[in-house]
């Protein structure tokens, strides 16, 4: 009941662009703006003082959880973007975007993948989409609050260090782009390498059927490019088609911002040498980047011996650091 009223009261308050709504119970507002396509987009920015600060975008990764979740108690908490604002003791501002399609507090059944995402977001979630509704975001932000435009931090996590690579490529404001356990080359060879690397105590045989696997599905993604209903490894074709039509390292390269990339060796979603790949090309072009390799840690950068969020607030505290100090 807590959830429809309050979802109820943002809708409404979002329809007559009243004035920003507080999210209870954190530290963020939230926002609405229409994009190039017609779109309502959401976002949420965190409360500041009369001080003009920079703005740090954080970016989620994939699937169509929404960046805040209510628990059992009626309390709400946020996403990363909560321990990157604890993190910048007044020195920035924080500011993260819903996913169209996705409402306030949706908190689905494996929501990292598609599979119980609405059909607005499936149809919806492409990489060139993605951005108009960050970048409508983003400049409501700087032209209507009070942002320091001299410098901007884009930062995300998974499918997100994607989304920033190109955020940051498309627009030439962003000074800062950290990629956390993000895509090197681009997501089809990383997941035929993680398959072998998985796989490594099958036959030869069978772990290379595996890997060409990989291939003969995406040959199938291919014969449907723009198929939404259809999903393959948790997402739609759609999605597929218009993330794997770019690369992380060549977004990179396309970018003028200072890079910042934390991986784990361990991580099993992307490979590490994704990683080793992107810091290697940044230093070849004489870029300036700050490469985090952190030993034995998984997916969500959590060294061994550390639980919950503390390796991801780790390395956002070092993203953070070096954000306002280069």
């Amino acid at each position: 009941m807590k959830k429809l009223l309050f979802v109820a009261i943002l809708a409404f308050c979002s329809a007559a662009y009243a004035d920003p709504q507080p999210v209870p119970g954190t530290p963020f507002d939230r926002y609405v703006t229409p994009d190039t396509l017609g779109r309502q987009i959401a976002f949420y920015v965190s409360k500041s003082g009369s001080e003009r600060l920079p703005l740090a975008l954080i970016i989620q990764g994939s699937g169509c959880w929404s960046v805040f979740t209510q628990h059992s108690a009626g309390q709400i908490s946020g996403w990363h973007q909560n321990t990157l604002f604890s993190i910048a003791a007044n020195r920035f501002r924080v500011m993260i975007v819903e996913k169209p399609g996705v409402g306030f507090l949706d908190d689905p059944i494996n929501p990292g993948t598609a599979e119980n995402c609405t059909d607005e977001f499936k149809k919806g979630h492409t990489l060139e989409r993605w951005m108009e509704a960050l970048k409508a975001s983003v400049l409501a932000a700087r032209n209507q609050l009070n942002i320091d435009t001299t410098r901007m931090l884009v930062a995300g996590h998974s499918e997100g260090g994607i989304s920033s690579a190109k955020f940051a490529a498309d627009n030439s404001f962003v000074t800062h782009a950290a990629i956390l356990s993000g895509s090197g080359p681009n997501q089809l060879f990383e997941l035929t390498a993680i398959t072998r690397k998985s796989n490594q105590n099958l036959p030869e045989n069978e772990r290379e059927a595996a890997v060409d696997q990989i291939f003969q599905d995406y040959k199938q993604i291919l014969s449907e490019p723009n198929n939404w209903t259809k999903l393959m490894w948790g997402h739609p074709y759609l999605r597929w088609t218009s993330f794997l039509a770019t690369s992380t390292l060549q977004e990179l390269k396309r970018s003028n911002a200072k890079i910042f990339l934390a991986h784990g060796t361990e991580d099993l979603s992307v490979p590490i040498e994704s990683f080793d790949l992107n810091r290697a090309e940044m230093l070849r072009m004489a870029r300036d980047v700050v490469a985090d390799r952190r030993e034995g840690a998984p997916h969500n950068l959590n060294k061994p011996g550390q639980n919950g969020p503390e390796g991801m607030r780790e390395v956002l505290t070092a993203v953070a650091n070096w954000f306002m100090s280069n």
